[in-house]
Parts: structure tokens; sequence; C-alpha cells
């Protein structure tokens, strides 16, 4: 079984012992499970002299001068010893380290015709194309900790020398017009969260203490571990394709973790 995989915490068919990485594993024993069985565990982890973070892979490092199996960030040290030693968290406990993956994913791109209020299609994971003939992205970057709050939002390839605002919401609505682009986030309220200038570059950066400051006045915003939340950016659009002011990013949603 390799790290990260979903069968990973599943208990198995053979002994309901739960499936960890670098198990060997045999096809579904059994039946009275609900869908189709999980596999059975034929040779535990344990067995073959892997420790809890490691994974079968492991038995095929050497000596000292061996290039790390898996080490993403770089630093010279197998990931799952980082993860071990505490010198990277892995809060979603799928074996990679939090830093090399993008907390959340992105939804609400304008690729298609029928999201596009005039027809203004962008790229994949991009707003509605805007006054710069590309569409405003948005991207979550950082961790989904709760405790540690270090999310951080870009919104880029927006107008520039202009302003945004990115805000919050915990659920979402089908593709709505807003001005030359299109909003799907929304939920029982939309909560407005900063306002960033786009300068030279077009765009801007929000976080981290993204949490925190949506715990401040006039929100008062408390998000807590396991609940998603939607994020959006509008902007000013001056000179649109669609004869509005305004635009919309894609959207970012994450599951925020402890």
């Amino acid at each position: 079984v390799r790290r990260g995989s979903d069968i990973i915490g599943t208990p198995d068919s053979l002994q309901g012992l739960p499936i960890r990485p670098g198990d060997v594993l045999i096809p579904p024993i059994g039946s009275g499970f609900l869908g189709t069985p999980p596999p059975g565990t034929f040779v535990p982890s344990g067995t073959l002299g892997l420790g809890p973070m490691d994974e079968l892979d492991a038995l095929d490092a050497g000596d000292g001068s061996d290039e790390p199996l898996y080490d993403c960030n770089d630093n010279g040290v197998e990931d799952s010893t980082d993860i071990a030693d505490g010198t990277s968290s892995d809060d979603d406990s799928n074996g990679i380290p939090d830093e090399c993956e993008d907390p959340g994913f992105a939804f609400c791109d304008c690729n298609d015709a029928p999201e596009a209020p005039c027809g203004n299609t962008a790229g994949f994971e991009e707003g509605c194309s805007n006054a710069t003939a590309q569409g405003g992205k948005l991207v979550g970057t950082g961790t989904s900790s709760v405790a540690t709050d270090s999310l951080v939002l870009t919104s880029s390839q927006l107008p520039t020398n202009n302003f945004g605002l990115v805000f919050t919401g915990n659920g979402s609505v089908p593709h709505t017009t807003v001005g030359n682009g299109s909003r799907c986030v929304g939920g029982t309220a939309i909560w407005r969260l900063h306002i960033g200038a786009t300068g030279p570059g077009g765009g801007f950066t929000y976080g981290p203490g993204i949490l925190a400051d949506a715990n401040t006045f006039p929100n008062f915003l408390v998000i807590m571990s396991g609940e998603t939340w939607n994020f959006q950016t509008w902007y000013r659009d001056h000179g649109g394709p669609c004869g509005s002011d305004s635009n919309m990013t894609n959207a970012w949603a994450v599951t925020f973790t402890p």
C-alpha cells in the first residue's frame, strides 16, 4: 500500500485491522460488508520491519548517500521522517507533508459558454475573462489547519491598479451572473473578509491569519475543524467584455483540519 492511498485506515477483510502504508494485501475475503469488501492484509508492515510512518518502498533505502525516496519539500529528509519528527505537519494523515499540498480545490471556473455572461470564457480554474483578456484566478496555499491559521489566498490575473474583495460562504450556488463574471459562493450568508489592491502586477494575497481576521468585527465568524468554507474574489473590471465594471475569480473550497 502506498502512502496517501484512500484505503489507509480501512479495516481489512481478514482480521479487521486498519490498513497501513507498507502492508502487503490480498483480494477481499468474506462477506457481510456494505458494498465491495476491502482487501485483506497478507503481511502487515510491522512484520516487514516498517514503522508507522514507513511504507514498503523504505526497504529500498541503502546507505546514507542515497537520496530520500520521498522528499517533496527538498530538505534532504524523507517525508515520513519529517512527519514523525514533527518537522512537517500532516493534518489530513495521508502521509504527505501539508506544505507539499494545496489546501482545498478550485471550482466555479468559466471555461464553458453557459457559465459566461456574454461568451467571455476563460481557462480551466479561472473566472470569466476580464479586461485583460484573462480570467481572474484564486488559489489557496499554505495549510488547512485551524491551529496554525496558515491558509493564504492569492488573487491574480486581475486588472492592474484597482482593488478586489475576498468573501466567503459555507455553501455554494449554481453559476450566478455578477457583472462580467459568475458567483458560486453562497450558504446561510456571505461574509466580506478583505479588500486588496491589485497594484501594477494585477493581484494580491490574503493570509496567513485569515481565520483570526474572520473572527473580528464586524463578522465574528468562527471557522471550525471539519467545516468546509468556500472563498471567491469580486474585483473591479473597468472596460470588461460584457460592459460591466466588475467581475469574479473562480472559487476555492477548503475543508479545515485541526
